[in-house]
């Protein structure tokens, strides 16, 4: 969830009805999130808080729970279902005044039929820039991929970038710098709860939520595809911020907003960063307590 002022970008959809098509469909379903969505055609989706279906397939997150809700009751019904809650790993996180950097893998939370690796990690520049890089491998390179963000308000194009303003004075800017070639759709009114040839619709709009589901997919398919994109919330008197650049290797991809740069390596989750003229090395691994900075690359290899 990105605020500025007021939430800019959150969860879709109405919790209202538990367990009904609206429900399981789309307010917990990955469609509804600002995540990657990988689509088999032949993924089943059934056991969703006992609804009788029929499901969509929205190519999102497994949904593998054990009962009808999905919470785990403690520690040891956590420890004997392991292989169902254990889904996702944090490991890298460190907070450097003028940037929080952190990284993730969500490979587990997918099905295996689908997907083989999926890792984002997401450096946030102060005051308001998220610079987000995402490596997505598919099993199979037919497998569309789409990268999704949920804005509370439809975007408008402005330049480089796809701008959504709240009611409260705050703005977000989109800039989508990878893949090169690919298609940007936005759904809103009656399109913004269709996938799969039906509409999810809410039986009832009680309270704000997004108005605006944008997907970003790569032109050609691919079995691994980078998904680079700006966020950047300001206040809404802002007609644009810092047009970022990007630059490719053989070995990284580099990000360049202004003064500042980062370098993603493409092996593997990790890479440099320069901000205000002082450059580190993106931390693999969560540091132990006393550790102030990760020790050189070429003694961790």
């Amino acid at each position: 969830m990105i605020s500025k002022h007021e939430e800019l970008a959150g969860d879709g959809g109405q919790y209202y009805y538990f367990g009904a098509r609206h429900d399981t469909n789309y307010l917990l379903r990955s469609i509804a999130h600002s995540t990657v969505l990988v689509l088999d055609p032949e993924e089943n989706w059934q056991n969703i808080r006992a609804y009788p279906g029929p499901f969509g397939n929205d190519g999102g997150q497994h949904h593998n729970w054990p009962h009808h809700n999905g919470a785990v009751a403690d520690a040891d019904a956590w420890e004997r279902d392991r292989e169902l809650y254990d889904i996702a790993d944090i490991f890298s996180f460190e907070d450097k005044g003028d940037y929080l950097y952190l990284a993730g893998d969500l490979t587990r939370s997918y099905s295996q039929k689908k997907l083989k690796s999926f890792t984002r990690q997401i450096v946030y520049l102060r005051p308001g820039t998220f610079v987000i890089f995402d490596r997505v491998v598919a099993t199979n390179p037919s497998y569309a991929k789409t990268w999704q963000l949920q804005a509370v308000k439809p975007a408008e194009q402005a330049g480089d970038f796809l701008r959504t303003t709240n009611d409260k004075g705050g703005r977000l800017f989109l800039q989508a710098l990878l893949p090169r070639e690919s298609r940007i759709t936005q759904k809103t009114g009656d399109e913004l709860y269709r996938y799969d040839g039906e509409s999810y619709a809410p039986e009832e709009i009680r309270g704000p939520a997004p108005e605006s589901r944008i997907s970003i997919s790569p032109s050609s398919p691919a079995k691994q595809d980078f998904f680079l994109n700006i966020l950047t919330a300001t206040d809404s008197n802002v007609d644009r911020p810092l047009v970022a650049h990007c630059e490719e290797s053989d070995d990284a991809i580099i990000v360049k907003i202004g003064e500042d740069s980062i370098e993603f390596t493409i092996a593997r989750p990790g890479g440099r960063i320069e901000v205000k003229g002082t450059e580190r090395e993106l931390t693999e691994q969560i540091l132990a307590g006393g550790q102030k900075d990760p020790p050189p690359r070429k003694n961790r290899d």
